[in-house]
């Protein structure tokens, strides 16, 4: 009768649209019409659905939580309950060759890192620099160093220059070693070049792994042989001891809101979260297998990809790069049941020509972030995909929530009535967006249904999920803060991102704050970009934002650089402009347009009130009809230069003809 009681209620509240409204009198309209009550059932099962997956992740997660506190507990621990009854299933396959590695032999093989690590006198508390592409061994890596209680900090490699240095630095200065360890891939080598190493501690150690040694490279560690000679057995017990469910097991990188990358601290029952999350949204079985075409260094791919197929017992299929040519024929060849997307990646593949594939491709689930509402539905039925759980969730935060409802375009739901089992809260913005608008007590205000906010959860050390385990840098973790929100000393994670919510408590995604922005599924920080721009001769100062580019995911970088007195845009050399930024910044954070003027015509956009500033700089674009007095150039990435921007190139770019 109680779950009656909650169905019935739940389609009221549906129907109604919302608390304020009910009356039982819709109840029986609602059953007088056969179709209204078909859809209404069968929507109110999906909602109740959503609301049942959160309180399973909140239960499984406190119940956990219990359990291990004040005793010894890791990831090792969860992974290695595993290896009783499936160690011979396949944990890892690799997409490009085929290749598959067994739970059994990713566990013998972390082991070997694990007694390679002590080897070299890692501790407990220690922590090592990782830049690898995705394979199995890049968690067999950070999985052996878990055992012997060393944090590997996930560097992503396609960091370059005073970025890659700064990365590798602030993550070394977490460690206790007095010989700080980098393990570099042999393909990715090259990124420690001379610059990079100069900015490091003259005692760091890079080793090298995978492939063979270069002939007189005696600077570097052969780690890739060194491993090979160690214990696949066992790592002894005692080498846990003291390696609680709140020690730091990765870092993983975030831009933050400003600024270079910052190491986001994720601990072991984090991990176990983000596997719970996975698994139990998507409803994983362990006969499943999970494409993951995204990167083992972000927390989608390393947290709930890798985590959530361990939790399930299943096979996560792996592939280096994400390629549009291959999707179909892995997701056919390897029986990918599952797959993890990025808004833009389901935007190419549905704008990519279709093959006969694409009709044998068999998704029962698709689990990612980002999907706009006009490729949700062309992406799910163009691969037959049954179900599309689009989240929202940041990686340094303890805000996340998961649509399970396929309701297009939502990324997560809270209602009214969860409200109190899951603090979190849409606040108000003061008119330039730039701060939480509060009342005449000094408290935030809440947004009412259909307004836009700043999303902020609610911290609570004492709950697994509320935590905040934010940044190394404690300032930059004490910037998330925010004091006095609803309550005198309440404290709230603040996310930086921008939603709104209906009547129901569907979430919907709408923009991020600050000076960070997302482009090719990255988030692009605009101070390191601009820094990087202005150390090119003849320019005086920079503002660089993202600007919106229809039939694209994100916003695209641009920046309106002031050159100095007496300089004009033809005057600089672009083909050497290009090259600087590509020698010290990934191509996604590299800006794909230009607006450029001499310093004395250029204050409109160049004054001390930047963020108001920059807010008309976004809204004005790179339409070159908003844009008078300053040289407009696009990135051309074929003849590797910048070149002016027409406005047949703009119309070319406006309707798709010509994509970035």
């Amino acid at each position: 009768m109680l779950l009656l009681a909650c169905f019935v209620g739940a389609v009221c509240l549906l129907i109604t649209r919302g608390r304020r409204n009910f009356c039982w009198r819709n109840t029986k309209r609602l059953f007088r019409s056969g179709g209204l009550a078909a859809v209404a059932v069968r929507d109110a099962l999906r909602f109740c659905s959503d609301i049942l997956i959160l309180v399973r992740l909140l239960l499984v997660l406190k119940v956990k939580a219990a359990r291990v506190r004040g005793v010894d507990w890791s990831v090792a621990d969860m992974f290695e309950e595993i290896l009783y009854r499936h160690g011979d299933k396949p944990a890892i396959v690799v997409a490009e060759t085929g290749s598959s590695t067994t739970y059994t032999q990713l566990d013998r093989r972390s082991n070997q890192v694990a007694y390679w690590a002590l080897s070299q006198g890692l501790q407990k508390g220690d922590v090592v620099a990782l830049i690898m592409p995705s394979c199995p061994d890049y968690v067999a890596i950070w999985l052996g160093m878990a055992k012997v209680g060393v944090c590997t900090a996930l560097v992503n490699i396609h960091t370059k220059g005073p970025a890659l240095a700064h990365a590798v630095r602030i993550a070394l200065e977490q460690s206790k070693s007095h010989t700080p360890i980098v393990v570099v891939d042999r393909s990715l080598a090259a990124l420690m070049d001379p610059d990079v190493l100069d900015a490091l501690p003259e005692t760091v150690r890079i080793c090298v792994y995978g492939g063979e040694a270069e002939a007189g490279d005696i600077s570097r560690d052969d780690m890739w042989s060194q491993i090979a000679t160690m214990s696949q057995g066992s790592v002894p017990e005692g080498s846990r001891r003291g390696i609680m469910w709140n020690s730091p097991l990765i870092y993983i990188y975030t831009s933050g809101t400003t600024g270079l990358p910052k190491a986001s601290k994720i601990s072991h029952l984090r991990f176990f979260s983000s596997a719970v999350m996975f698994s139990v949204a998507t409803r994983l079985r362990s006969n499943d297998r999970v494409y993951c075409a995204l990167p083992l260094y972000h927390s989608s791919g390393g947290m709930l990809g890798v985590g959530g197929c361990w939790r399930a017992r299943c096979t996560l299929v792996v592939r280096r790069r994400f390629s549009v040519r291959h999707f179909s024929s892995d997701c056919v060849a390897h029986r990918c049941s599952v797959v993890q997307y990025i808004g833009e990646v389901a935007r190419y593949l549905v704008n990519s020509n279709e093959t006969d594939l694409d009709q044998q491709c068999s998704i029962r689930v698709a689990f990612g972030n980002g999907l706009s509402p006009d490729v949700w539905r062309r992406f799910q039925q163009r691969y037959h995909v049954q179900r599309i759980c689009e989240f929202y969730a940041s990686t340094e935060g303890n805000v996340a929530m998961v649509n399970t409802t396929s309701k297009v375009g939502a990324v997560g739901v809270v209602p009214w009535f969860a409200a109190k089992l899951y603090p979190t809260l849409l606040l108000k913005m003061d008119p330039e967006g730039e701060e939480l608008l509060r009342d005449s007590r000094g408290r935030c205000v809440p947004c009412q249904p259909g307004e836009v906010g700043q999303l902020v959860g609610l911290i609570n050390d004492h709950d697994p999920a509320r935590r905040f385990e934010g940044y190394t840098d404690s300032k930059a973790s004490a910037k998330k803060i925010v004091r006095d929100v609803m309550l005198p000393g309440d404290l709230y994670f603040a996310s930086g991102d921008l939603l709104r919510k209906d009547a129901f408590g569907f979430y919907y995604w709408v923009d991020r704050l600050g000076d960070t922005f997302r482009w090719k599924g990255e988030n692009v920080a605009t101070t390191e970009v601009a820094h990087v721009i202005c150390g090119f001769p003849g320019i005086a100062d920079v503002n660089v934002y993202g600007v919106e580019v229809p039939g694209t995911e994100g916003r695209a970088g641009m920046a309106a650089i002031a050159l100095k007195e007496s300089r004009q845009a033809d005057e600089l050399d672009w083909k050497r402009f290009f090259q600087h930024l590509n020698r010290h910044l990934p191509s996604f954070a590299q800006p794909q347009f230009l607006r450029v003027a001499a310093i004395s015509s250029s204050t409109s956009h160049m004054t001390t009130t930047f963020k108001r500033i920059k807010t008309q700089l976004r809204k004005e674009g790179f339409d070159p009809t908003n844009i008078e007095g300053e040289a407009l150039l696009l990135r051309d990435g074929v003849d590797r230069t910048f070149v002016p921007l027409s406005r047949h190139l703009y119309e070319a770019i406006s309707d798709g003809s010509l994509r970035l």
